[in-house]
């Protein structure tokens, strides 16, 4: 009987949310999709909600190949990945940085070079020599 009620109560509606519960990693985690939406395009994916003083706030779930992750699991996948990413930015931070130690050392050498020849064609001239 109930099912025949569902599908008499889902013609009426135009859109159908679903709420869930989902209860893992010793938490209790809200989810909402949309069942059925009427003549809109709409997504299939789940979303996570917090409800606080601010009122309802819809999260991305974190979906991996055969995982749906939200609450602190999700914080915890999202954290792991930031700290991936940031050892990426890192290296290529230092590999920035050495490239600009070499490309300032290669700039230097000539300039350097240019200079003592500079100072040994003065020497060789008796240039800026102060007599006493």
């Amino acid at each position: 009987m109930l099912e025949q009620t569902e599908v008499g109560v889902s013609s009426l509606m135009d859109t159908w949310l679903l709420v869930r519960m989902l209860e893992s990693n010793g938490e209790r985690d809200r989810l909402l999709y949309v069942l059925k939406s009427g003549g809109m395009a709409h997504s299939n994916q789940m979303r996570e909600f917090v409800l606080s003083e601010k009122g309802i706030n819809l999260v991305d779930v974190y979906v991996d190949p055969g995982t749906v992750l939200t609450g602190s699991a999700r914080l915890q996948q999202e954290a792991s990945a930031l700290r991936a990413q940031l050892e990426v930015i890192a290296a290529r931070l230092a590999t920035i940085e050495s490239e600009l130690r070499i490309s300032k050392q290669l700039d230097y050498e000539p300039r350097e070079s240019e200079l003592k020849q500079q100072r040994d064609l003065a020497d060789a001239r008796k240039a800026d020599r102060k007599e006493k």
